[in-house]
């Protein structure tokens, strides 16, 4: 190996998030293939999951890195520097694709997977990877979420979504073919790209308000379309004005002043709901069999306690875009950071509801309708608001903080809490997911204030 490639090899070994994240996927790695060969399912399965969200995440991070060395003027002026820097970005990727691999030389010899089945999870996981890659490449920061979202939502299907990748083999072919292609196109750009090119922007879309912007602006280009469209067809558009800050208004409509913008996109959730809805109560009559809530209502807890977090994070993040104009407004700051936490507290609730009714009560009305009677349920249901509401503040929290130790410490603490809480609620009864649920409440309610102190005291 040349000095060169060893000293851009360091660019990735130094960065702390970078590492973690690496860390944290070979730790789960080894407790998988330890608690396997002891027979240990439950252990190992978990700790799949969370090598799949820790890989989500350090796959887009890794792109963000690859980006860096490729949008700044070294990269047209110094000789070699593209090729150099692409051929370490290669060596990075294939050190994790071969943990991948030793995964499953590891495996004991009665798991039951067949060698088809592992060729689709590993082609698929190679494909989302290195699409991940490619949105870390453009910075396009709101795919990961909904990354998130998607994954949680697979997993409660994990082994009928394995047999299918086993049996289709059409499904393995396109997976390794677009996995290929996917490549070549960023080894091509990466090694051609220039100021004048498309993306260049994007590449240079860092930090995370400039991001915010051109996220924005990209959003702009696509209303123009639609209102395009509906010009030609007579519709007319009226021009979207942004009322005055109601100060002399109650709690609630002040609140909702602050959430002009986004309503746009609540509507079109509810659209595509509304249209939605009926195929999927089809779905859940005609194939039973394959929605897991039949089988086990209370295992897949992430789906109802963070899934609507991250979906709550993610519809607010693009408000910091704006928050310089927003601070403008006649009013005080205490206010201001109470009428936006209660918000995004909202949020969450509605989408916790929207969850809950429909990957709960609406399978359980037409599975077993006898579940809408046992008080398990609706317990579960409440333990999942009471921990996702928890992680929600503590996030809030996290955010206020400066020293990246403390926010990596709680970012980690609270990881290992969602899984040990994860591992928990399936083995509890009903009194005791009450308890747990009262225990988070109290929690939130604690980081609320902490949350709330810090902003307060802080600037932005």
């Amino acid at each position: 190996m040349s000095k060169r490639i060893a000293q851009i090899l360091l660019i990735y070994l130094r960065h702390p998030v970078f590492m973690l994240l690496a860390g944290i996927l070979v730790a789960g790695d080894f407790i998988a293939k330890t608690s396997l060969r002891f027979g240990i399912w439950d252990v190992a399965e978990d700790m799949w999951t969370l090598m799949f969200v820790m890989i989500t995440w350090l796959a887009f991070v890794f792109g963000v890195l690859i980006k860096r060395q490729f949008a700044n003027h070294r990269a047209s002026l110094m000789p070699r520097h593209r090729p150099s820097h692409m051929l370490a970005a290669v060596m990075v990727y294939a050190v994790f694709i071969g943990i991948l691999s030793i995964c499953r030389s590891g495996l004991v010899p009665n798991f039951q997977i067949t060698p088809q089945e592992f060729a689709g999870i590993y082609m698929t996981c190679l494909f989302v990877s290195l699409l991940i890659i490619y949105l870390g490449y453009l910075s396009i920061a709101g795919i990961l979420f909904m990354a998130y979202f998607a994954l949680l939502v697979v997993a409660g299907q994990t082994s009928q979504v394995i047999a299918f990748l086993g049996i289709s083999e059409m499904t393995r072919i396109v997976m390794g073919g677009s996995s290929f292609l996917l490549a070549a196109l960023i080894v091509q750009r990466l090694l051609r790209i220039k100021e004048d090119s498309f993306e260049y922007p994007f590449l240079m879309a860092w930090p995370q308000k400039d991001l915010i912007r051109n996220q924005m602006r990209l959003t702009q280009v696509l209303t123009g379309w639609v209102e395009s469209v509906a010009e030609r067809c007579g519709i007319k558009s009226r021009p979207a004005a942004l009322p005055a800050y109601p100060a002399g208004a109650g709690f609630l409509s002040r609140m909702l002043h602050w959430d002009r913008i986004e309503r746009e996109e609540v509507k079109i959730v509810l659209v595509l709901l509304a249209l939605t809805t009926p195929l999927y109560l089809q779905f859940i009559e005609h194939f039973s069999g394959l929605h897991k809530f039949y089988k086990s209502p209370y295992t897949n807890f992430l789906l109802y306690s963070i899934a609507p977090v991250l979906i709550a994070v993610c519809g607010r993040y693009k408000q910091a875009a704006y928050l310089g104009y927003d601070l403008l407004k006649p009013v005080r700051k205490t206010r201001f950071l109470l009428e936006r936490g209660a918000l995004l507290s909202m949020d969450f609730a509605c989408y916790w509801l929207l969850f809950a009714v429909y990957f709960a009560l609406l399978p359980a009305k037409i599975l077993s309708p006898d579940l809408l009677t046992a008080w398990k349920l609706w317990a579960f249901l409440l333990l999942a608001g009471g921990f996702g509401f928890f992680s929600l503040q503590w996030i809030v929290y996290m955010a206020a903080l400066t020293s990246p130790k403390k926010v990596i410490f709680n970012g980690l603490f609270s990881c290992a809490l969602t899984q040990v809480e994860f591992m928990l609620v399936p083995h509890l009864a009903a009194d005791d997911m009450v308890i747990h649920a009262i225990v988070w409440l109290i929690g939130a309610t604690w980081f609320q204030k902490l949350g709330y102190d810090r902003w307060k005291g802080g600037e932005f």
